[in-house]
């Protein structure tokens, strides 16, 4: 028997298509992490229109959308926008990937190698790297040894590169010559000298009155509180101020919390050293970000005015470590107790005024939990601004109203599941998918039409018959007509799909839905299984979100095709 090739299947996909058909194309460009800085987002606007001006020469390619990721290694493909390109190409959007070269699209041999060979073949995609003039629809280039030695090749250099800026970095570091990010909250930006920082007039006394609070004893959530109470400035509203604020930040950014001051407290910047090393990552080695031992830190001491003295700030290390053992030892003590009463909500519920999570509250006397609520972080922090100050509710209640909106779906869920097999016997359900199967045929039809006529456009085209400007308005028109009946088509087989199918529960659902009929109470897991999120506010309205399916909405769908 002769030697089957095991190439054949990988690349079928792709010799199906014709390089003269339309390309729904999509630009990539990346600006490596690695280079510290040594690029400037000038580069990513130079690849963005090198890879325009490509597109622009091939009449056949039509862009479609630019997926451009700013900072981020080629080392590995957890990138925002690369992940945000895999959905497109998933779903059909783009159906051809043009970058300037192939280390641009990644450094790592094995991945970048598994996505040219096999990922984008199976999806029936064409990838372009036009300076190492590599088209995945041209075999010659496709088949070329040199693309997987240009992978190996890349993959070395960035290890390399990443060795020597760290070796860089270390010796900066010692000198205190480098800067990492904004300066702390009390600083700022020494403009007359580089890496030294100078104290910020505005913010600083709220650091020292953070400080001069904290050795009277008083707790982050107190010290949080009276910030609010009084005005202060938060870091993020500092950093919006200095116009350094990311414009998708999602945090609360008017309103400080106990996280934000223990942060504070608890930095040794303030006793004016400079610290490097605190935190290690290396994308090369496969080190992720982590806190370093403090013994492993460089320490530059008097690099900058103090906003705490050594002594006080020594003083104030040894009460907060008190208080952490204090609450720890009380923890431990009231271990059996917080196990009894968990907060099954933990992380799902949210207050609908503020968007703050709702905090979990045990009122634990005398060896007992005498009640458990939920209120809004708004009112713990006495923020001003908020409208929920009062939100409060008993934990019994909230739990009882999320079963209940539980059970309504289940219910609903087992009568979607009846109805289906009920509607696959109708004669209603014979004439729906008849009609539908004659209109996907027609579709099916037209769209053949235009596909040809589409091809002839082009012969046209590169014979000289059409001028470009023609050539452009005809296909145009074309393309919006292919677009529009594509879209129906892709409709009218969601539809027959959904008649030809009887709704069948998974077992994963059947499981779960036994499991909420064994127990007459929300426990973490049901909660954790069905819900995705839970918010109430002040109008006392109870808003659930699921993590499968609305199965009550479903069922007014379904009742309503009956009638």
């Amino acid at each position: 028997m002769g030697r089957r090739n095991r190439a054949v299947k990988s690349t079928q996909a792709v010799k199906a298509r014709r390089i003269d058909q339309e390309w729904r194309t999509g630009i990539y460009a990346r600006l490596s992490c690695e280079n510290n800085n040594l690029e400037d987002d000038r580069s990513l606007v130079n690849q963005v229109e090198y890879d325009r001006e490509y597109i622009n020469r091939h009449p056949t390619m039509k862009l479609v959308d630019e997926y451009v990721d700013n900072g981020h290694t080629g080392t590995n493909f957890e990138r925002p926008e690369f992940m945000r390109l895999m959905e497109d190409l998933k779903s059909g959007r783009v159906n051809c990937i043009v970058v300037k070269d192939l280390s641009r699209f990644g450094r790592n041999y094995l991945e970048t190698g598994y996505y040219l060979e096999k990922i984008f073949p199976y999806l029936n995609i064409r990838f372009i790297a036009i300076n190492d003039h590599y088209d995945s629809m041209d075999a010659a280039t496709r088949d070329n040894l040199v693309v997987p030695i240009k992978n190996l090749v890349n993959e070395m250099y960035s290890r390399d590169i990443s060795r020597k800026i760290t070796s860089t970095m270390r010796m900066k570091e010692k000198k205190g010559e480098i800067w990492y990010g904004a300066a702390p909250y009390g600083y700022l930006r020494d403009e007359q000298a580089p890496f030294h920082m100078v104290v910020d007039d505005d913010t600083a006394p709220y650091v020292k009155l953070m400080f001069t609070w904290a050795l009277q004893d008083m707790s982050y959530g107190e010290i949080a509180f009276r910030l609010n109470e009084i005005g202060a400035e938060t870091p993020l509203q500092r950093m919006d101020r200095l116009g350094s604020l990311r414009a998708d930040t999602k945090r609360n950014k008017d309103h400080w919390g106990a996280t934000t001051v223990k942060g504070i407290l608890n930095s040794p910047v303030y006793i004016g050293d400079t610290f490097y090393n605190r935190t290690r990552q290396s994308v090369i080695e496969g080190i992720k970000g982590h806190r370093t031992a403090r013994e492993d830190w460089f320490v530059i001491p008097d690099t900058h005015e103090a906003l705490v003295s050594r002594e006080n700030f020594s003083r104030l290390t040894e009460i907060l470590a008190k208080r952490k053992q204090k609450q720890i030892d009380k923890q431990e003590k009231t271990s059996g107790l917080r196990a009894e009463t968990p907060d099954v909500l933990n992380g799902l519920f949210y207050c609908s005024d503020c968007g703050q999570r709702m905090y979990y509250c045990r009122d634990i006397r005398k060896g007992e939990v005498r009640r458990c609520d939920y209120y809004c972080s708004g009112f713990r922090y006495g923020r001003e601004q908020s409208h929920c100050k009062k939100i409060e509710f008993p934990d019994r209640l909230i739990r009882t109203l999320v079963l209940d909106q539980i059970r309504l779906q289940v219910q609903a869920a087992c009568r979607v599941f009846e109805l289906s097999k009920e509607m696959k016997k109708t004669d209603v359900s014979r004439k729906t998918r008849e009609k539908l199967e004659a209109k996907i045929a027609d579709l099916n039809q037209k769209l053949l039409v235009l596909s040809t006529k589409r091809h002839r456009l082009y012969e046209d085209f590169a014979d000289g018959v059409l001028t470009e400007e023609d050539y452009r308005d005809f296909k145009a028109r074309y393309d919006s007509q292919f677009h529009q009946r594509t879209d129906e088509l892709m409709e009218a087989e969601k539809e027959l799909e959904a008649v030809k199918q009887t709704i069948q529960p998974e077992p994963e659902w059947t499981e779960l839905v036994e499991k909420i009929g064994k127990t007459g109470k929300l426990t973490y897991e049901i909660a954790h299984e069905m819900v995705s999120r839970v918010e109430i506010g002040s109008d006392m309205v109870l808003r659930v979100t699921f993590r499968h399916k609305d199965w009550m909405q479903e069922l007014a769908e379904m009742e309503a095709r009956l009638l």
